[in-house]
Formats: structure tokens, C-alpha cells, sequence
């Protein structure tokens, strides 16, 4: 298994095939899962193998954003079996690669550690410091597609979001508890300003 140029391959890739349009879910996303999922691979304690695995399929997560919004990792899942084999990966592990990036789906419900994990990294932005910064990155993307019209709107969503998100691993947990219920008092402020409460 290649991961070293799978990666070349896939920042290449993405940086040459990505819509513009993608602000958050961009190449700097996916690197960033790409590293948040080995930090927390390395704090469960799992298997290199198995980190292998995480990091392969943090690199393709979002690729298929390639051709579509909707069922993205679908997509990805179709590109996973046609790359993943040109870079020494075998087939027999094809599946658990879609499964991990299947994972990724908001609402999955976890079924082992490596897809907490994932699901983890993929959202680990949510307990950083760096989350406003991220998530207005995700506000041009959602209101340039017209998902959202306003700033309200916006923060209602966020707000509710991070109230029913849950980390699955003790890293994340541990890592990002304390900056997830910072951030969600400081939406509530800003939610309350917009309203002038």
C-alpha cells in the first residue's frame, strides 16, 4: 500500500479538479483529516495497519465532490476502487475503505473504533480553536450554493449542530470538549446579537 503517492496523487488531483466553489470542503480539508485522523489513530492505539487505512481513506473521503454534493461518498467509494488498486492497495480491503468512508455521512451511527475515529477527524474543527475561521469557510460554500440565505439562518444551523454533535473517541473527546462548549457559547451570544436579546 502506497500512501505516500496516493497522497501526491490526490492533492494533485483535487487541487486541479476540485469546483472553486468548494470553500471548506476543499483540499485543505482533507489534508486536514488526513492529519487529525492520524493524531487520533496514534491516541487510540490502533494497528499501523489500520492507520494506514484511516489516512488512505481520509484522503478520498470527500473526492467525490469531483462530480457531485449529493452522495458524495458514494462517489468516493467508485474512485476508492479504481485508484486505490493502482497503488498496491488490495481489493479484499476495498470494502472496509468505503465503510470508513461511508462513516463520514452526518448522522452515521459508529459500528467500531475506526469509524469513530474518522468520523472524529472529519469533524474535528468543531472542538478548535480555529472553528469560526473554518466554519465561515463552510458559510460561502452552503450560501454561494444557495443552501443558506443569511447569517440568521446560518447560525441557527451551526448552533443546533454543535448541541446534538458528540465525539466518539476519548481523544476527541479529551481534545475537543472544552473548545466545542466555548464555541457553542459564543454562536449563542452571536445568535442572540443578530436578534438583539
Amino acid at each position: 500500500m502506497d500512501l505516500i503517492n496516493l497522497k501526491s496523487f490526490v492533492e494533485t488531483s483535487l487541487y486541479r479538479d476540485f469546483p472553486a466553489y468548494l470553500r471548506y470542503h476543499s483540499l485543505r480539508h482533507v489534508l486536514d483529516v488526513f492529519e487529525s485522523v492520524a493524531r487520533i489513530a496514534d491516541s487510540e492505539n490502533v494497528s499501523p495497519e489500520e492507520k494506514k487505512l484511516l489516512q488512505s481513506a481520509a484522503l478520498l473521503h470527500d473526492y467525490g465532490f469531483i462530480e457531485c454534493r449529493e452522495g458524495h461518498e458514494d462517489v468516493s467509494c467508485k474512485y476508492a476502487r479504481i485508484y486505490l488498486p493502482l497503488f498496491g492497495y488490495p481489493k479484499s480491503d476495498i470494502d472496509a475503505f468505503c465503510e470508513l468512508i461511508s462513516a463520514t455521512k452526518i448522522g452515521h451511527t459508529p459500528s467500531n473504533i475506526l469509524e469513530k475515529i474518522i468520523m472524529d477527524a472529519d469533524l474535528e474543527y468543531l472542538g478548535r480553536e480555529d472553528y469560526i475561521e473554518i466554519s465561515d469557510l463552510l458559510f460561502e460554500e452552503l450560501s454561494g450554493l444557495g443552501i443558506i440565505s443569511n447569517r440568521v439562518q446560518w447560525a441557527q444551523l451551526q448552533l443546533n449542530f454543535l448541541l446534538k454533535h458528540n465525539f466518539q473517541t476519548r481523544y476527541a473527546q479529551k481534545m475537543g470538549a472544552y473548545n466545542k462548549r466555548k464555541q457553542t457559547e459564543i454562536l449563542i451570544l452571536r445568535f442572540n446579537s443578530l436578534f438583539n436579546l
